[in-house]
């Protein structure tokens, strides 16, 4: 009998024991557990400022960056979503596509979703598919030209191209036969043909299409250091090209303020920034500085394209910006009056220069060629945004934004 009462109280004690620790509230439980385990719970705000800090938070500003270079000693075409966070930007990788070839321009068709990737050498275009990510066709029109004394043929070579505002017409200028061939911006089939002056002797190194899908023409002659700005009437089929005025320098760069028909140019070799106004039929040196220098691990040649021209000058909405890696600086100026309105230094600036802008953009973008580092520049308010590396590209040949 009393080991029967011992083995009831035990029963009991152990029945208050077990409800005591089932009824005990389990935030001061988890509590406990974590004191022991060296754990401290953060208070309430601490907790709160948390979770905002891993909010996601919503961008300043989006575009659609669409570069080509090489990746991992593969010639590629990258397209990126870039994002700008205040004075940083981002720039995630959507695709890449490895190709046969490297590309050195890059014109996008937004309507159809088509982009034209023109190769290095200019000989060969082909029209990349945005849709289904890959290299649809390729652009074969174009006539052979002769070469050598032996009467040869060879591949001409596109020296500039343009797309119209409405994305209509596409404008490729010819270096064998001094000519810009018309293409239609839907299907790339052949239109007509606009020949340049026998007379004229010059590169074609600038197409440009105004709202009215004018086309100015920028020739540049490196041996008479000349340049000189044409005109192809859009009411005339293109069938005649006039001259508007030249200056006694060649150009190496070109930008042109959108829809204001003034042009500016830069040339490396004397430092030179000059100027042809369309509208006045006038031209003008801007400034002069010193000659652009090779940089510190390359020569000379290293980085222009096959006709010796990196993109220096960007247009933005009053001004103009030359960037110069020699100089690890970009000089924002007025195309007008040539006053010096802002420069910018960037360390990481190593050599041939690509830029590119777009209308109705806020932002430029600026990138050296060697590692696929970029900026922004802000075409507004001026203001320089970092933008680091672009993933996957060891270097940029080309470059193109939009929406």
């Amino acid at each position: 009998m009393k080991n029967k009462k011992i083995l009831y109280i035990t029963i009991l004690l152990i029945s208050a024991l077990l409800a005591y620790c089932y009824n005990r509230p389990p935030e001061a439980a988890r509590q406990t557990t974590g004191a022991e385990e060296g754990i401290v719970k953060p208070s309430p705000a601490e907790h709160s400022a948390s979770s905002s800090s891993n909010t996601r938070v919503s961008p300043d500003y989006q575009f659609v960056l669409r570069a080509a270079g090489r990746g991992a000693g593969m010639p590629v075409y990258s397209r990126y979503a870039v994002a700008v966070y205040g004075e940083k930007a981002l720039a995630a990788k959507e695709f890449e596509c490895v190709l046969g070839f490297t590309p050195r321009e890059i014109l996008n068709i937004e309507k159809t979703g088509n982009t034209l990737l023109i190769k290095d050498d200019g000989t060969e275009i082909y029209i990349f598919d945005e849709k289904e990510r890959k290299i649809k066709d390729r652009i074969i029109s174009f006539p052979a030209r002769t070469a050598g004394a032996g009467g040869s043929e060879a591949k001409d070579s596109v020296t500039a191209a343009a797309v119209s505002v409405d994305e209509k017409i596409i404008a490729l200028a010819l270096d064998g036969n001094k000519s810009v061939e018309i293409l239609s911006g839907e299907n790339f089939q052949h239109l007509l043909s606009a020949a340049v002056e026998p007379a004229v002797q010059e590169t074609i190194m600038g197409l440009r299409f105004d709202d009215k899908n004018n086309l100015y023409i920028t020739g540049s002659d490196p041996a008479k250091k000349t340049s000189a700005l044409y005109l192809c009437r859009a009411n005339l089929s293109y069938s005649k090209i006039e001259k508007i005025s030249g200056f006694s320098l060649e150009a190496d760069s070109q930008s042109e303020s959108h829809g204001a028909g003034l042009f500016t140019y830069y040339n490396r070799r004397s430092g030179s920034v000059f100027k042809i106004d369309a509208a006045t039929a006038s031209s003008g040196l801007i400034f002069n500085e010193a000659p652009q220098q090779a940089g510190e691990t390359s020569s000379a040649a290293e980085g222009w394209d096959a006709h010796g021209r990196a993109k220096q000058l960007i247009a933005l909405n009053d001004y103009t910006a030359l960037i110069r890696s020699d100089r690890k600086k970009i000089k924002i100026f007025s195309s007008i009056s040539g006053a010096v309105t802002k420069e910018i230094e960037i360390a990481n600036l190593n050599g041939a220069e690509t830029a590119c802008a777009k209308a109705g953009l806020e932002y430029a973008f600026i990138a050296s060629r060697g590692g696929g580092h970029f900026w922004l520049l802000n075409s507004a308010d001026l203001r320089l945004v970092e933008g680091g590396a672009l993933e996957g590209m060891t270097e940029l040949t080309a470059a193109s934004i939009g929406r």
